[in-house]
């Protein structure tokens, strides 16, 4: 009866619900984009997830590693000379507590590191979320890849364990580049405001360096 004095979209509706009946009208990708919003991320391929769980991938002259992966992409892309970008995060990234066990580069990890980066003069973007800078990881990347190098732009160092004198080691060292132009230390508690403050002076005296806590 309802059908009948209402008509097959009301009843659809009333049965289903106003989102099955959106989705079985608009389609799914309409749904997804009224639901998430036009910027949704879209899945990924299935190679790609596939890659990401068993420690990263190298895709259109990027790298992409998760954790200690880098120990296994490293070797397999030790010939790449076309990478503009390399992403080794932690997937432990904001965690509060977190050991040496952690999905962290090992020691080792950066000295292979190292060796890619300088293997590539054109790349332009390095993230290390989450990783351990510590005085034995930081001056091996610093002095072993990243001092001079000739295009790297974008330098990521979110949340690792940076304190005062790592920063201002790390600031010292790369502001001199010429292409740099940004370094992100935020997410480390560790440097106080006084440091922060005195980076941020020293940063604007060369204009084209931003750093950001």
């Amino acid at each position: 009866y309802q059908r009948r004095v209402h008509g097959k979209q009301w009843y659809q509706r009333r049965v289903h619900g106003k989102q099955w009946y959106q989705r079985r009208v608009h389609g799914k990708q309409w749904y997804q984009r009224r639901v998430h919003g036009e910027g949704r991320r879209q899945p990924r391929p299935r190679r790609l997830r596939q890659e990401a769980r068993s420690g990263g991938g190298a895709h259109r002259g990027g790298l992409g590693v998760v954790g200690r992966g880098i120990l296994r992409l490293c070797p397999k892309h030790a010939a790449r000379r076309d990478l503009q970008g390399i992403v080794l995060n932690s997937p432990r990234t904001g965690d509060v507590v977190r050991d040496e066990t952690s999905d962290e580069a090992t020691t080792t990890g950066i000295r292979m590191l190292c060796q890619l980066i300088k293997s590539n003069p054109g790349l332009v973007v390095l993230h290390l979320n989450g990783q351990r800078l510590d005085e034995k990881r930081a001056p091996s990347l610093v002095e072993g890849a990243l001092i001079g190098h000739p295009s790297l732009q974008i330098l990521d160092l979110y949340d690792t364990w940076l304190g005062n004198d790592a920063a201002s080691y790390i600031y010292n060292n790369l502001h001199a580049n010429q292409a740099l132009r940004r370094i992100n230390m935020g997410g480390n508690s560790d440097i106080t405001a006084k440091t922060r403050m005195e980076i941020e002076d020293a940063s604007r005296g060369t204009k084209s360096l931003i750093v950001d806590f």
